[in-house]
């Protein structure tokens, strides 16, 4: 069992590096929207986690996809960024998801369109997750 305030999250400089190497091998348009900032969806993320009561692992993961597929600080890749973030954040604490690309890209595509929640998406990624031998050494933010 997760204890939610035990989790390793990803701050605003982790979240933006993950966008600048997506966009390294992905070519897109670099940087954030003028009235955007990355601090904004890590403050968003941080206000569901402790004010929803989130109590799994997967919940926190569908948070960070969603704040980060529909907050669209990013001028390009914001869909990508959601998606490696979320992956990142589970893997620094121990999880895996067992599930395809194509099903992944889908998952965010549907968030980011709010044609799919959060909710849902934490309903689904329960059963595709899989605890993992040992989570990588990472410092917490």
């Amino acid at each position: 069992m997760v204890i939610v305030d035990d989790l390793i999250h990803l701050d605003a400089p982790t979240i933006a590096a993950i966008h600048d190497t997506i966009l390294e091998s992905c070519p897109g348009l670099p940087g954030t929207k003028a009235d955007s900032s990355v601090d904004a969806i890590v403050g968003r993320i941080q206000h569901n986690v402790f004010y929803r009561g989130l109590t799994s692992i997967e919940q926190v993961a569908a948070i960070y996809t969603e704040a980060i597929a529909r907050g669209h600080v990013f001028n390009d890749g914001n869909k990508r960024t959601a998606l490696i973030a979320t992956i990142t954040f589970l893997e620094w604490n121990g999880y895996e998801i067992l599930a395809s690309d194509d099903d992944l890209a889908k998952w965010v595509e549907d968030i980011a369109k709010k044609t799919k929640d959060c909710n849902q998406f934490a309903v689904w990624l329960k059963s595709k997750l899989r605890e993992t031998e040992a989570a990588p050494e990472v410092e917490p933010s």
